[in-house]
């Protein structure tokens, strides 16, 4: 998953990521439980960081912890100011 996030990023849109069933599931991914398993694991190793989430009709996105984040107005409070950017969070290291 890390691998597919990463196909994703072209340097200033970290925390603009995601993960949905839709586009993975034509790069073999056979479930949406396993997409979500693959998140979950990220996301509790400290690689990746939720910036939006998601909902009815809006994924939720991510960034990747070890690259500055840029904000934008699809991120979630936190991420949300236009242009700025953030500090990598680092969070695999904790």
């Amino acid at each position: 998953m890390l691998f597919e996030l990463g196909s994703e990023f072209y340097g200033s849109n970290n925390g603009d990521l995601s993960a949905t069933y839709k586009i993975l599931k034509d790069r073999g991914w056979s479930s949406k439980e396993s997409i979500s398993k693959a998140i979950q694991e990220l996301e509790s190793a400290g690689f990746i960081v939720k910036t939006r989430q998601g909902g009815r009709n809006c994924c939720s996105l991510y960034a990747f912890s070890f690259q500055p984040i840029y904000g934008n107005r699809k991120l979630d409070a936190g991420w949300a100011e236009h242009g700025r950017k953030y500090p990598a969070p680092h969070t695999w290291k904790d």
